[in-house]
C-alpha cells in the first residue's frame, strides 16, 4: 500500500502518508495515515486485526476506510 494511494488531509489539503513512512529515523509499519502538510494532524483509521491477518491487509483496510469520504 503506497503513500500515493491515500487521499489528501481533509483538515488542511496536505499530502498524507503511513506513519513512519515519511522518517528515516523512524521506520515502522502501522495502521495510522498522517499529514506531513501544515497540520501535522494523525488519523487512527480504526483497523482492527479482526479485520486483517497482516499489515498489508490492514493497511488496504485503513486506506480505504480513510479514503472513504467526500470530496470538500
Amino acid at each position: 500500500m503506497d503513500n500515493d494511494q491515500l487521499k489528501g488531509c481533509p483538515i488542511c489539503k496536505g499530502e498524507t502518508v503511513w506513519c513512519g513512512d515519511h522518517d528515516p529515523n523512524d521506520i515502522h509499519d502501522c495502521h495510522f495515515i498522517k499529514c506531513i502538510g501544515k497540520c501535522g494532524t494523525q488519523f487512527d483509521t480504526v483497523c482492527n486485526d479482526t479485520e486483517a491477518e497482516t499489515l498489508e491487509e490492514m493497511k488496504v483496510i485503513a486506506a480505504a476506510k480513510f479514503n472513504d469520504r467526500s470530496e470538500d
